[in-house]
């Protein structure tokens, strides 16, 4: 992961895998604002960041243009997703799933077993894209999106 991988893509796309810098971050909180209602802050993203046993922070550029992000944390045996995410005009030609899978295999790199999120009841996609890869919605956590009153899916599975 060093210098990142390369993902072949639909019409000729070439996506870069890489861990997240600092300096990325900036571009990352656009997006985020861009895409969310209660959007992180860049000390969030900032936490922790070269600590490689602990922050799984990547992103995913296509050309020069970042275009999707994801942070997770170990947690003793286990993966935590906090944040995943794709630009708008970048959705539908699995970026989220390649970075949900690039994040999977470190995690298990890490001795993981068991990976958890959360994900708004309303946001299909991302319920559809974390079944397909072997979650399951293990419980709700009522009003977890305060500012919008949403309650969150929590979702767990094995790592194999």
């Amino acid at each position: 992961m060093n210098r990142g991988i390369v993902i072949q893509l639909p019409d000729q796309l070439k996506l870069l895998i890489r861990w997240m810098k600092s300096r990325d971050v900036p571009y990352i909180i656009d997006m985020e604002r861009a895409i969310f209602p209660s959007p992180w802050s860049a000390e969030s993203f900032l936490y922790r960041l070269y600590e490689r046993s602990y922050n799984i922070s990547l992103i995913g550029v296509i050309g020069k243009e970042l275009v999707s992000y994801a942070v997770s944390y170990v947690v003793h045996d286990e993966l935590h997703f906090g944040n995943l995410a794709v630009d708008q005009k970048h959705r539908s030609i699995n970026i989220g799933e390649a970075l949900l899978l690039t994040s999977l295999q470190i995690g298990k790199e890490s001795n993981c077993r068991v990976v958890h999120l959360e994900v708004r009841e309303n946001n299909q996609p991302a319920i559809r894209l974390y079944q397909k890869h072997g979650f399951e919605i293990v419980g709700v956590r009522e009003n977890y999106y305060t500012d919008e009153k949403e309650d969150a899916l929590l979702m767990s599975r094995i790592i194999n």
